[in-house]
């Protein structure tokens, strides 16, 4: 049995049967301002969450709610409810000194934030994903960087084995995960992806894809959330 706190949120986790118990989980966005206008900013291709959120309970016993939660990063307070906070865009984000503050404050405590790049094609060059890492390695941890993820990373098997990582599902090729890791225990804090994993969620009408690439992309989605969970 494993317990996490995060301020006074307490999320309590257990394995039964090989299968991933735990209290409710939800799935949170975070809500942020971007460079420039775009079509694809915080908020975009809303209902594909959904998709991911509908798929939980088939290869888990997560009780997650099928709701799409927000938080700003003004509340701290409201920010610490939720073990991972997932971020998507294509411009790069903006942040107040208010909110660079909670943001590091929140991955001190244990928090966990996947920053996921919403590419919108025709030559653009990942500028969320650019962006995002930017202002973690300048603003928020100042001289910190990230780093290849390895790939016996637990992110790729606390719960579906994934030994080549996660499926590119748009974007630039090399603009693969990163991490920024905890100085102490080395949990990541952060993943910064410039390849869409969201893309891999989407039906076919939005964003046709094999089938075993959206298959890895859930299971993907899965292991960041059972990995929030219990590190």
């Amino acid at each position: 049995m494993i317990l996490k706190k995060y301020g006074l949120i307490f999320v309590l986790v257990f394995f039964c049967s090989g299968v991933i118990c735990a209290e409710d989980f939800k799935w949170v966005r975070g809500k942020y301002k971007v460079v420039m206008p775009a079509q694809e900013e915080w908020d975009c291709w809303w209902d594909v969450d959904l998709n991911l959120i509908k798929e939980i309970p088939r290869y888990t016993t997560i009780k997650v709610e099928e709701k799409i939660h927000t938080v700003t990063f003004e509340d701290l307070d409201e920010m610490i409810k939720y073990p991972l906070i997932f971020m998507t865009a294509s411009q790069p984000p903006v942040f107040s000194e208010k909110e660079i503050k909670n943001l590091r404050e929140y991955l001190n405590r244990g928090g966990m934030i996947f920053a996921d790049d919403h590419h919108e094609g025709g030559g653009r060059g990942d500028e969320f994903y650019v962006g995002f890492r930017q202002i973690i390695e300048q603003k928020i941890f100042p001289g910190r960087k990230f780093e290849t993820i390895p790939l016996d990373s637990q992110i790729y098997h606390c719960h579906f084995e994934l030994p080549t990582g996660w499926p590119v599902c748009a974007g630039k090729e090399e603009n693969v995960p990163l991490g920024l890791f905890h100085e102490k225990d080395k949990h990541l804090m952060v993943i910064i992806n410039g390849t869409s994993l969201q893309s891999g969620w989407a039906p076919d009408h939005l964003w046709p894809l094999p089938v075993i690439k959206k298959r890895q992309a859930i299971k993907a989605a899965i292991n960041l959330i059972v990995y929030s969970m219990t590190h």
